[in-house]
């Protein structure tokens, strides 16, 4: 469940309420009045009403556009609500609110009327840092639908048995169900994992991708920028790297496309994180047209305006309604340092924000609004959600709330850049408002989820280039992972909570060089980059995975991985400018 002192926090309306409520119902018991359903359902409608018309704790946030999110491809069907996600909460309050009033059509019919009025406010006041959000108002009136028919079926079995009061059966029940919708999740065993893992390596065919555009046009193509690791240890890799990023960016047409993830049919889609390491990779190498260009596809992508962009997209930008994964906090927040980096390498001269494409500067515009609601203006964390690992969870991750930092701060700066000095102050009080509570929270250990989850990968993005200036702890933080998560062929694995199947992740490997890199430990750096370089796939690429016994395995090349080369072979080449 969410930490109750964070949600109290971000949401100090809820705390009032409770309050208020509290005290409401200690009154009534004191004057011999026995609370009915209709005081519980108002306990839960307050509460829905508080968490989302109050103003977050730092107050109004301004600047951001009037917005109202129609996608509905995504709702929370009752069928899964046994995984962890918070949007369970409004789900749950409006359940319990229905089942007891369930007898009660006023009741059921203002319980029915009240999320349009939430969305309403939402909409007309954007300061409150709310979406306004067709799939919120699905959730609540699905919630609201299970609640009643739940308390009038349950209320009239019992009524025929006549051997309890129905109102008393339906709250019960209506107690037991929603207790049974946010624990949906607990008590399941974990399957067996095998220590000794092995995974397919796919993705040779697309080899046949560079000898098919005549060689010709790929070496021209690589000339045209530069190859990171030339002259040294690594240009292979680097090359390899580099083409393979231009392969995997290239649509039927041999236009900028979205990339897949990495060329085998699971990985067949676009990752938004992948995506803006891509991105920043193109644009640091010389190839910063080809960067806007891939950052304008991204621009025509589904914005969730509360909680960021899905986890993945079809590569023809369409949404994934075949195991759909939800939207994932760190999304924006990759993607505006990518549009920073892109910015820095297009147009004349050194770059400027100034220079990129319109559609570019509006998914700038976007992203920064969305993390400006979903932080409260900088006042406390992104809400619960998945991070890298994609895994619906309750808790506040550090890999989320890191990415959100950097790209607020890396959005300040080109606002900056652009003379926009309002609207660049206003941002930059949020980045350091989330930088703030990242060192309250999860500091000064930075575990996964703050309290708990072990080390992860996560620690490296609170490290240059993401974050000029590490908080205390950070690097002991780093250099713990890197010990803990090791494995048995001498790569990582995404955290130390990780399931022990042998297996390294070159992702996280290739997360930890490049942040070598950028501090100036370059032997550590070294260290990570001879690794990934001796488990290339048999055709030069980089995989996603190395199982215990050394071998590559899953797709290679894997673009996430290939950026992070390129990202950190430049890095040990010059030193990163502060941003």
């Amino acid at each position: 469940m969410p930490s109750a002192d964070l949600l109290l926090h971000a949401y100090p309306g809820v705390g009032w309420w409770g309050a208020i409520w509290g005290i409401a119902v200690v009154v009534m018991v004191l004057v011999r009045r026995r609370p009915d359903g209709r005081w519980w359902a108002a306990g839960a409608a307050g509460t829905l009403v508080a968490a989302s018309l109050v103003p977050p704790r730092g107050g109004w946030v301004s600047g951001v556009a009037r917005v109202c999110d129609v996608g509905a491809e995504h709702v929370l069907m009752p069928w899964r609500w046994g995984q962890q996600d918070p949007r369970l909460g409004a789900v749950v309050l409006v359940l319990l609110a229905g089942a007891v009033v369930a007898r009660r059509p006023a009741w059921v019919a203002g319980l029915t009327a009240l999320p349009v009025v939430v969305e309403v406010v939402q909409y007309a006041l954007p300061g409150l840092g709310r979406a306004c959000s067709v799939p919120d108002l699905l959730h609540t009136w699905l919630g609201l639908g299970v609640g009643v028919l739940t308390g009038l079926g349950v209320g009239g079995a019992v009524a025929l048995a006549r051997r309890v009061p129905p109102r008393v059966a339906t709250a019960g029940l209506a107690v037991v169900l929603g207790l049974a919708v946010v624990a949906g999740v607990a008590g399941q065993g974990r399957a067996a994992v095998d220590p000794h893992a092995r995974v397919p390596l796919a993705g040779a065919e697309l080899l046949a991708g560079w000898d098919d555009q005549s060689g010709a046009d790929g070496a021209a193509w690589l000339s045209a920028g530069t190859v990171p690791g030339t002259g040294t240890a690594y240009q292979e890799m680097g090359r390899a790297a580099l083409r393979d990023l231009h392969l995997l960016t290239r649509g039927p047409d041999g236009e900028v496309a979205l990339p897949p993830a990495g060329p085998s049919p699971r990985w067949d889609y676009f990752w938004p994180r992948d995506g803006a390491f891509v991105a920043a990779a193109l644009a640091g190498t010389g190839h910063g047209d080809d960067a806007a260009a891939l950052l304008v596809e991204v621009a025509g992508l589904y914005l969730d305006p509360g909680l960021g962009p899905d986890a993945r997209y079809l590569l023809t930008g369409g949404r994934v309604t075949t195991d759909p994964r939800r939207a994932q906090g760190d999304g924006c927040g990759w993607l505006l340092w990518a549009v920073h980096e892109t910015g820095r390498a297009v147009g004349p001269g050194s770059g400027h924000p100034a220079d990129l494409p319109p559609k570019v500067t509006g998914l700038r515009d976007r992203c920064t609004d969305q993390l400006l609601r979903s932080t409260g203006g900088g006042s406390h964390l992104p809400p619960p959600g998945p991070d890298y690992w994609e895994r619906t969870t309750f808790e506040h991750l550090l890999g989320v709330a890191a990415p959100v930092a950097a790209g607020l701060r890396f959005a300040a700066l080109d606002y900056r850049a652009l003379g926009e000095v309002e609207r660049a102050g206003e941002v930059e009080r949020a980045a350091a408002g989330v930088r703030a509570e990242i060192e309250r929270v999860f500091g000064p250990g930075y575990l996964r989820a703050g309290t708990g989850g072990g080390l992860d990968a996560a620690t490296a993005m609170l490290l240059p280039p993401f974050d000029v200036d590490p908080l205390p702890g950070v690097r002991e933080a780093w250099s713990a992972y890197q010990e803990q998560a090791l494995r048995p062929a001498g790569g990582l694995a995404p955290g130390t909570a990780w399931k022990q199947d042998g297996i390294s992740w070159t992702p996280q490997v290739g997360l930890v060089a490049l942040t070598a890199a950028a501090v100036g430990e370059d032997e550590v750096a070294r260290r990570w980059l001879d690794w990934l370089d001796v488990h290339r796939a048999p055709w030069g690429s980089l995989p996603e995975k190395v199982d215990s016994a050394g071998r590559p395995g899953g797709p290679a090349p894997l673009g996430w991985t290939s950026a992070l080369v390129v990202l950190s072979l430049e890095a040990l080449e010059q030193d990163l400018p502060a941003g």
